[in-house]
């Protein structure tokens, strides 16, 4: 068994996360009024100073690592293709993007059919993103 190839990790990652990013940063634009209206209320904001803008990208970061990392920690078991790469992303989807979601959901912070529409926006970019990492981070050598 080979050792994961951190510098493919990193690669991948920050191209996932820049896929990550674009595809949430522009369907976030459906809601986004709502949002900041429903945050309001809560005495909350998007925080999207510096603080919140860096903040909100470095979580993307570690997703996008996190989520090819997963990817190159299940590539020996499933070989490679496309297969390991959607197990990985639904694999983030459901440690990193439900929990969460779900979190502010429960908490009233956001309603039903807001959770619902970012956790099927989460589920597309987190696979998408996935694919994207892979491709950076394969292996010729994995049958």
């Amino acid at each position: 068994m080979q050792s994961i190839r951190w510098w493919r990790v990193l690669g991948g990652g920050i191209l996932a996360a820049l896929v990550l990013v674009l595809i949430e940063g522009v369907a976030s634009q459906v809601y986004l009024g709502e949002l900041t209206r429903i945050l309001a209320e809560h005495e909350l904001d998007l925080g999207m100073d510096t603080r919140g803008t860096v903040a909100g990208l470095g979580m993307s970061f570690v997703a996008g690592c996190g989520t090819v990392w997963l990817y190159a920690a299940i590539l020996p078991r499933y070989g490679a293709g496309i297969r390991p790469g959607l197990i990985a992303g639904l694999g983030m989807w459901v440690l990193w993007f439900v929990p969460s979601t779900v979190s502010w959901s429960v908490l009233g912070i956001l309603p039903g059919w807001m959770a619902a529409y970012e956790l099927a926006v989460a589920l597309v970019a987190i696979v998408i993103a996935a694919l994207v990492g892979a491709w950076v981070y394969r292996e010729p050598d994995v049958p």
